[in-house]
């Protein structure tokens, strides 16, 4: 399967083709599919991943190999925290920024990064299947007339199609996401045609 981490606390070490990648609280990596490698993590360190398929094992008792089309590009990425580039989605007033740790240009399944906001409120539709993990402050997703508050460690499922509305306060909301597909824009193009 396709493979997403970012480390929350302590530090993982992965071991890939001679090569050493050790991850810090912020840091994301991106492992593509038949990637061998070895995890060492140390006492007390905590992860957000995502896979795909999430069914891997279901499909190779079924006798099949999962379906993942990777990117050509078959390398590990790493994402160090400092280095994450974040551009913006929304705003003024306030603003939502994407940092995008997996996108279009290394795969053709997740798409996984970071998202920050502030002072905002706006309407939205899915497109894909989402999942936020809260990392810091509150944001709050409405959904339905429905308040779904999302704080430090809390996660929440929003599957396609569903019409929601962001809002974040004066302090800074951060989720990590994850999204599926990452190549949505050209799957909806594709309907339409």
């Amino acid at each position: 399967y396709d493979e997403y981490f970012r480390c929350l606390t302590g530090s993982l070490t992965i071991r890939s083709g001679g090569k050493k990648y050790v991850m810090k609280p912020g840091d994301g990596i991106w492992l593509p599919r038949d990637t061998k490698l070895t995890y060492q993590a140390k006492a007390k360190t905590s992860l957000m991943f995502a896979i795909y398929p999430a069914d891997w094992r279901g499909v190779e008792k079924r006798g099949g190999k999962p379906k993942v089309a990777s990117h050509k590009n078959k390398a590990i990425k790493l994402i160090r925290k400092g280095k994450r580039a974040f551009g913006q989605f929304w705003g003024p007033p306030g603003y939502c920024k994407i940092g995008r740790d997996v996108d279009v240009d290394i795969s053709t399944t997740l798409g996984c990064g970071m998202s920050r906001f502030r002072n905002v409120k706006f309407p939205w539709t899915v497109h894909y299947d989402e999942y936020f993990y809260g990392l810091k402050g509150t944001l709050i997703i409405h959904v339905r007339g429905k308040k779904y508050p999302i704080k430090p460690g809390d996660g929440i499922w929003l599957p396609a199609g569903t019409p929601m509305i962001y809002e974040a306060g004066n302090t800074e909301a951060q989720v990590a996401y994850a999204i599926l597909p990452v190549n949505w824009r050209q799957v909806a193009k594709k309907k339409k045609a």
